[in-house]
């Protein structure tokens, strides 16, 4: 919008400043108010061409097509994800760490509830990929899609140590779920790092 009125005000600033400056060839005038009546032109002219200036980078800024695939990432497909990703935080938080009771129950909690949420989670945030317009925000996504791979897996892991009774491999689960975490942390940085050089504020409601 901003664009088209910049452009027509400096469009027609220039093309009112032909008949003022024909008119002030044809007169004869003393030098002074030849002088004078220049100046106006000049000025006139020199709006003109700012006009148009402000026009382009108006639309270099609508035009801003990592700004625009980066807007639709956060306000548009990350939420899409937020609910399910929220049901296997809640749910891992309720039978992990100080809320451990047994095996069973985080074996029970695990296959009917969090690994299943997690996958669809996962082909969910896999799915936003091919959405995505631009390479620098499906590197984004990309990331955030590792790091919930790498979760999975340990998901996975730490169920069928359950069932077998394997306690041999636990070193390797926390291996995994330490690196997601380092990745999400990566995510985080990197996408508010993207979204500074864009000119995008990052404060999602999700």
């Amino acid at each position: 919008m901003f664009y088209y009125i910049f452009l027509f005000l400096g469009i027609s600033l220039i093309i009112l400043d032909v008949p003022i400056l024909i008119s002030i060839l044809k007169n004869k005038e003393t030098a002074v108010d030849i002088k004078r009546q220049y100046k106006v032109v000049g000025m006139v002219f020199l709006i003109g061409i700012a006009s148009i200036g402000c026009a382009f980078l108006a639309k270099a800024d609508n035009t801003n097509p990592v700004k625009e695939d980066l807007l639709n990432y956060i306000n548009i497909e990350l939420p899409k994800v937020v609910e399910a990703e929220s049901i296997t935080v809640i749910a891992w938080s309720m039978v992990s760490g100080d809320n451990y009771t047994d095996d069973y129950t985080m074996y029970e909690t695990l296959t009917e509830t969090i690994i299943p949420a997690y996958r669809e989670f996962l082909n969910e945030l896999e799915a936003i990929t091919i959405r995505l317009q631009t390479k620098e925000v499906r590197a984004l996504n990309e990331k955030y899609i590792e790091a919930a791979t790498t979760q999975n897996n340990a998901f996975i892991l730490l169920k069928s140590l359950l069932e077998t009774q394997d306690g041999s491999r636990m070193a390797d689960v926390n291996e995994r779920l330490d690196k997601s975490r380092r990745l999400v942390r990566e995510w985080q940085v990197e996408i508010q790092d993207l979204c500074k050089k864009n000119g995008v504020q990052f404060n999602p409601q999700w």
